[in-house]
C-alpha cells in the first residue's frame, strides 16, 4: 500500500471523513484529500498529526511494510542502545570485579519511563507465573507432565508480546 492508499484506509476505518479529519489533525482538508490522491506527498509532522488524529502510530502510514527494526549484527543491536539511551529515560549500571572486569550478568538496566516499566512489570510477572524452566513448568506436583499448560504458558507469553510490539501508545504524555 501506499501513503496515499493508507491515509485513506485508516480515515475509512475509523468512519472519518476527510473534512472531519482535518479539523481533528489540524490539516487541510485540501491537503488530506491530494495526499489522498497521490498528488502530493505528506511531510513526517504532517504524517505525526494525521496518525495521531486517528490514533494510529506514524509508522503505520510510511511505505515500507518491512519490520521497524530489523538486528542481525552487533551493529545493529548498538544503534538500538544508542537510541534507546538517547530518547528514553534509562540508565545503564554495572558492577566491576576486583580486578576491574564487568561480565554479562554485572550489567543492569533501569528503565524510569513508567510505561516502559509497566510493560516490563508484566511481562516478568508473567514469566514467572508460567515459569520458564521446562523441568518445573510443565509437571504437577505428582510429577505428570502436563503439556497442555505450557502450551497455554506459552500461547500467553506470546499474546502478550504481540501486544506490546503493536502498542501505539506514545511514550510521554502530550
Amino acid at each position: 500500500m501506499t501513503v496515499a492508499e493508507k491515509i485513506k484506509f485508516y480515515r475509512n476505518a475509523n468512519k472519518l471523513t476527510q473534512k472531519r479529519l482535518a479539523e481533528l489533525s489540524g490539516v487541510s482538508e485540501i491537503s488530506i484529500c491530494k495526499y489522498e490522491a497521490g498528488e502530493r506527498n505528506p511531510k513526517i509532522e504532517q504524517l505525526r498529526k494525521i496518525a495521531n488524529a486517528m490514533t494510529i502510530g506514524r509508522e503505520a502510514l510510511l511505505e515500507d511494510d518491512a519490520p521497524a527494526v530489523k538486528i542481525e549484527t552487533v551493529g545493529d543491536f548498538m544503534k538500538c542502545f544508542y537510541a534507546m539511551m538517547e530518547s528514553i529515560d534509562c540508565e545503564f549500571l554495572a558492577t566491576q570485579s576486583p580486578e576491574g572486569h564487568v561480565g554479562p550478568l554485572d550489567i543492569l538496566v533501569r528503565f524510569n519511563n513508567p510505561k516502559i516499566a509497566k510493560c516490563l512489570d508484566r511481562i516478568v510477572t508473567e514469566d514467572a507465573m508460567s515459569c520458564k524452566d521446562p523441568s518445573v513448568m510443565v509437571r504437577s506436583e505428582d510429577g505428570v507432565v502436563n503439556i497442555e499448560q505450557a502450551l497455554t504458558d506459552k500461547f500467553l507469553r506470546d499474546l502478550t508480546k504481540k501486544e506490546f510490539m503493536e502498542s501505539q501508545e506514545p511514550l510521554q504524555d502530550t
